[in-house]
């Protein structure tokens, strides 16, 4: 019998690593996580309205292929509100989750072979997205060590003859926790708007940030070449929503909608008006949220620095990542394969979000606070076993 035949796009994709990782391990909810970004909200103590009243509201018909109105009017209040950035209801997509609004954008973006420039360490589904649109994702590797993050992307496009057609910018940044300065977001950004490169700028971790004066200070503008992607799934805790958006103006988000609205179609009406609900309600219950992260990654840090085992903590300024780079003489694979099989904690290997980066692993600090410490000692415990 002849094989199936399939878009040949899809081989050279990779099931992405953070997948390949978690996967294999049955019972997973036994074990120690700190894998991935997973808050455990329930919706019904999330949004101001009881569910049933919300729900026979509700009728089921067709909602605009941009999404709700109502919808989008908040979204563009709340981001003149933070950003002092001025987008209408017109300019204002909502999708299927950020992931959604990225795959839409690179679509309406990219030709085959145009070259997408991606920052290291960074989300590994980045690299699929760019490759089933039929882009070519170019990297340079960030330096860790500094109080920001910093991209030269006039060196990179000069060092490739111009030729780059968008630039991906997670800011606050996964892995890391970092931010990029907002001199740097300046520079990339001018940059990019005089060369008629565009610039993405995921925000899925909006509002998890310790350092307001990074955002104030950050000269974020609106431009033809420049989307802003967020998602619900992070600050407010509800991944299994699936919803998300992005701004721009209007021609290009026009074309990002055509894209989406072929694609994913219309996003329901139910998870739409849960998300209004989520703007709309009291804000208290998500910035207590942002404050319990903060204080466990000092938890984390302190007991990570206390125990002098070796690792070395970045200037972490947002998200509720921890990226820890592990003593240079340890092996970092038997490390996480003997925390995962012995301690059963799992982390999640710097390799995944870049080769320069095996020496690190990610902690993500989602789980109930006990486990969470107990967690955290098993990780600082079996670095120090394998020291001796």
């Amino acid at each position: 019998m002849d094989s199936i035949i399939v878009n040949k796009q899809l081989k050279e994709l990779s099931k992405t690593s953070i997948s390949k990782f978690v996967g294999k391990i049955k019972n997973i909810d036994k074990y120690y996580r700190f894998d991935i970004g997973l808050p455990r909200l329930r919706l019904k103590e999330l949004i101001g309205v009881p569910l049933d009243i919300m729900f026979n509201n509700i009728y089921m018909d067709y909602s605009p292929a941009k999404g709700l109105y109502s919808l989008r009017e908040t979204i563009s209040k709340m981001f003149k509100d933070e950003r002092g950035i001025t987008y209408s209801p017109e300019e204002v997509l909502v999708c299927c989750g950020s992931l959604g609004a990225i795959y839409s954008a690179l679509k309406a973006i990219l030709n085959p072979g145009d070259k997408v420039l991606v920052p290291l360490p960074a989300w590994p589904t980045y690299e699929n997205l760019i490759k089933i649109n039929s882009g070519q994702m170019i990297t340079i590797d960030m330096d860790l060590n500094k109080e920001y993050l910093e991209l030269d992307i006039e060196a990179v496009d000069n060092a490739i003859q111009g030729d780059i057609k968008a630039v991906i910018i997670n800011n606050p940044h996964n892995p890391t926790g970092m931010m990029y300065s907002p001199e740097n977001i300046r520079q990339i950004i001018n940059y990019a708007c005089r060369n008629n490169i565009y610039v993405l700028i995921d925000e899925a971790y909006h509002n998890i940030i310790y350092d307001d004066k990074v955002i104030e200070k950050t000269p974020y503008i609106k431009h033809p070449n420049i989307l802003y992607f967020r998602t619900f799934s992070k600050y407010y805790g509800v991944p299994g929503l699936r919803l998300g958006y992005v701004l721009g103006n209007l021609e290009t988000l026009e074309a990002v909608n055509t894209v989406n609205h072929l694609t994913v179609g219309n996003i329901d009406k139910i998870t739409q008006y849960v998300g209004l609900n989520l703007l709309t309600s009291s804000n208290t219950y998500f910035e207590e949220r942002v404050r319990n992260y903060k204080k466990w990654i000092q938890k984390a840090s302190e007991i990570i620095e206390i125990s002098d085992c070796g690792m070395k903590i970045l200037q972490i300024k947002g998200t509720y990542y921890i990226f820890a780079r592990l003593p240079e003489k340890l092996d970092f694979v038997t490390y996480c394969q003997k925390l995962l099989t012995k301690y059963k904690t799992i982390v999640l290997p710097g390799s995944i979000f870049g080769k320069k980066y095996h020496n690190y692993i990610r902690l993500s600090l989602t789980e109930n606070e006990d486990k969470m410490l107990k967690g955290l000692e098993n990780v600082v415990e079996c670095v120090v076993s394998m020291k001796k």
